[in-house]
């Protein structure tokens, strides 16, 4: 429990310092409240929509709005925001199912950091990890089969990538050795994950294949890049690269060739998720003093604000166009 608790304190200090996107639109959002995740339905919130009306789709996102680390939901617009989750355990690293009907996500509620999946609909949670180590940032296989994960196996750097059924059984370990490897990515055709990782060959971004064999460095060797986000179409990755300061948002192809710098907001910039057509890609930005939700068009570099929270907003997933 206590792995989980810092773990959150970390993710919202780098909210402090970074903004997360949305996948369209302008949302001044209202605080929430509701009953626990597992019992009635918290119901649809306020959320006065500001912004382009055409940006449509699902975003679901990370709060401390509610007085803790809760699961929301809104339109890309910002509009009928809604808690997904309440009560007094924390729930982070949101992962929309390939059909939208489902959320990974990884919660303390049995006392340590475990993968969970919730029905969007009923609010019906199944576990799927059950151990003593801390799981994070769960991430679906586009058959919606699988979910890769990242699990502190014995330290804070000695982090590794897993894959499992949903159904919580054929557990098998992608990643061995010194270092943290983390944030797990599926290429759109199965065939390849993208992960960060720390280690001697360099801090950066590597694909390897669902086996965990071929694991390549395709980020340049001097640079610390982090967050890897493949696009829907499968030829470009999102990411966070460190600019020895500020961290920033940048895309480049599957292979990092042609990186270039997406978001030219200022503060720090984590989180990158594609919205479904592959046009927009969602961040979180501390450019407003704490984490707001914010989108980029790919093509123009034109910057959408989604949310206008006191609090922490961070970790956006999205998903579309319902």
């Amino acid at each position: 429990m206590q792995k989980l608790a810092s773990l959150m304190v970390v993710a919202v200090s780098i909210a402090s310092v970074a903004v997360l996107g949305g996948c369209g639109g302008v949302g001044g959002l209202s605080g929430a409240t509701g009953s626990d995740v597992s019992g009635v339905l918290p119901g649809a919130l306020t959320g006065q929509a500001s912004g382009p009306e055409a940006l449509t789709g699902k975003v679901a996102f990370v709060s401390t709005r509610g007085g803790n680390t809760w699961i929301y939901v809104m339109r890309a617009d910002g509009a009928h925001l809604r808690a997904l989750t309440t009560g007094p355990s924390g729930n982070v690293h949101p992962a929309w199912s390939p059909n939208g009907r489902r959320i990974a996500f990884v919660s303390d509620r049995t006392g340590n950091g475990d993968v969970y999946i919730l029905d969007v609909a009923t609010l019906a949670v199944t576990q799927v990890t059950n151990t003593p180590e801390v799981e994070t940032e769960p991430a679906w296989s586009p058959d919606g089969r699988r979910i890769a994960f990242a699990r502190f196996d014995s330290g804070p750097f000695d982090e590794h990538i897993y894959k499992i059924k949903t159904d919580g059984t054929s557990e098998s370990q992608l990643t061995i050795g010194p270092g943290s490897d983390h944030a797990p990515s599926w290429s759109p055709d199965g065939t390849r994950i993208a992960f960060a990782g720390e280690r001697a060959t360099g801090w950066g971004i590597y694909t390897m294949t669902t086996t965990g064999a071929d694991q390549t460095l395709i980020s340049p060797p001097d640079v610390v890049d982090r967050e890897p986000a493949w696009s829907p179409g499968g030829k470009e990755i999102a990411f966070a690269r460190d600019l020895v300061g500020p961290i920033k948002i940048f895309i480049m192809a599957e292979d990092g060739s042609g990186a270039r710098r997406l978001s030219h907001l200022s503060g720090n910039e984590l989180s990158p998720s594609w919205s479904p057509d592959g046009l927009t890609v969602v961040f979180e930005s501390s450019r407003s003093g704490g984490g707001d939700l914010y989108a980029v068009d790919v093509a123009t570099g034109s910057h959408t604000r989604l949310t206008h929270s006191p609090s922490e907003d961070f970790e956006p997933a999205c998903w579309g166009p319902h």
